[in-house]
């Protein structure tokens, strides 16, 4: 199966044998991860990076409550660890919400990968610029959106971040959290987000079973919200 984080890069550039053989070293240790495995603890020594191969990853606050907010979504082919190089300690506890797979890395090799593959690395951080965008377009939604609103726009969001994955925008897609989790997302309680969905499904624009979901009103849920994908065209004249 052709690498996740190959599959990302490569919508932007193509890779050369080099590049390749550097994702290859990131990706030699790959391990299977049971759900609700932590991969980091909050306060722990940050020693290694991770390459999630497979499955969802999450990032929790500290509880509030009774309650733990869900901070960030990790997908397959995105590096954990890439965010906190700043911190030698984890701020936050990630852990995985599905099971999966992570290749995992000592950290020093981000050192070695800017000197001696430094397209790829700029390419990394480009991606990463734009993950800070979207958190940004996400803290916005939670700042000035109700709670059916910030349903629609995590929905639209979630839609185009498994683009990548795929090869193209599917208005249906899993998504492996329970209401509870959801409510963790959006920051509203388990009953609300029950009847967010009904108020939807009712409205004729999604369907979801289990933890399938099907959006059936795209264009009208992104005017609605003022929903717009920042994903879109990564800038790369700046190291190519």
């Amino acid at each position: 199966m052709k690498s996740a984080l190959i599959c990302r890069l490569e919508r932007s550039v193509v890779l050369t044998a080099e590049e390749r053989d550097w994702i290859a070293r990131l990706e030699r240790e790959e391990r299977p991860v049971a759900a609700r495995t932590t991969l980091y603890a909050e306060g722990e020594p940050m020693t290694d990076g991770h390459v999630l191969r497979y499955g969802w990853a999450i990032v929790r606050g500290r509880c509030v409550n009774g309650r733990a907010p869900i901070l960030r979504i990790y997908l397959p082919g995105e590096i954990i660890g890439l965010a906190e190089l700043g911190r030698a300690e984890a701020v936050h506890s990630i852990q995985m919400q599905t099971d999966g797979s992570v290749s995992t890395f000592p950290r020093v090799l981000f050192a070695e990968l800017i000197a001696d593959a430094p397209r790829l690395a700029a390419l990394l951080v480009s991606l990463s610029s734009l993950d800070q965008i979207v958190l940004r377009e996400w803290l916005g939604a939670l700042t000035r959106m109700d709670g059916a609103s910030r349903l629609i726009h995590f929905l639209l969001q979630m839609r185009d971040r498994l683009a990548p994955l795929s090869g193209h925008k599917s208005a249906r897609f899993e998504l492996p959290f329970s209401q509870a989790e959801i409510a963790d997302i959006l920051g509203v309680t388990t009953v609300y987000v029950n009847r967010m969905f009904q108020t939807l499904r009712k409205e004729g624009r999604l369907e979801n079973h289990g933890r399938s979901v099907r959006l059936l009103d795209v264009a009208g849920m992104e005017r609605d919200v003022g929903y717009r994908d920042v994903q879109q065209g990564l800038y790369t004249d700046w190291f190519t």
